[in-house]
């Protein structure tokens, strides 16, 4: 079930689409797209609108540092699988999954990677 928004994009491999999922989903990226968003009555909003004005790479297969991402997406993925998350909010939900991918080491280790990746975030 959609809420009100899906995006979508065809990869050529799963190893795209991980490190795509890695990159979109890192503190890092989030926070060189913080400054462009505007702010709602708590936070910041659309980041969906500013994302790709960020500069990051295309996915090439043949670069060791873009496997590396994709490998620790697919090891973040195992992690994610096994949580069992409470039923209760989705935002419940999400701090599960977090704290596991935490504790795991996995969050820091993909944090790394795409902040060498993306360069200084300040």
């Amino acid at each position: 079930m959609i809420d009100h928004k899906l995006y979508w994009a065809a990869t050529s491999s799963i190893d795209e689409a991980r490190y795509l999922t890695a990159i979109l989903n890192s503190p890092a990226l989030l926070e060189l797209v913080r400054p462009l968003q505007g702010r709602g009555e708590h936070n910041p909003r659309d980041f969906d609108k500013y994302v790709f004005q960020i500069p990051f790479p295309l996915y090439d297969a043949d670069n060791n540092h873009h496997q590396r991402i994709a490998d620790l997406a697919a090891s973040a993925e195992t992690v994610a699988a096994a949580v069992e998350v409470p039923n209760t909010s989705f935002q419940t939900q999400r701090r599960a999954v977090r704290r596991a991918l935490e504790d795991d080491g996995v969050a820091a280790s993909i944090d790394g990677e795409i902040a060498a990746l993306l360069g200084p975030t300040g």
